[in-house]
């Protein structure tokens, strides 16, 4: 079965002077109880994940660490690799 791709876009919201130093990214298949957290860290959107199983959906969750060193709460989204 071949390994799929997963690209998540990132709107970067460098608001009131903070700007964004990276972005942590775990994830993990619906069927899976442990994260894994992806290595480096994404410094410039897009996200892109690989080597995902295919037909099956996945838990992103996306933290963004600003330049303050303040971060956002985690976002979670969900995404289905095809067949």
């Amino acid at each position: 079965m071949a390994l799929k791709t997963a690209t998540i876009p990132i709107t970067d919201h460098n608001t009131g002077g903070i700007c964004t130093t990276y972005y942590m990214v775990r994830y993990k298949a619906d069927s899976e109880s442990s994260w894994k957290i992806m290595n480096p860290n994404i410094f410039t959107p897009p996200v892109v994940i690989n080597g995902l199983s295919a037909s099956t959906n996945y838990s992103v969750e996306i933290t963004r660490y600003c330049c303050d060193g303040n971060q956002s709460n985690p976002v979670t989204i969900t995404v289905t690799t095809p067949a």
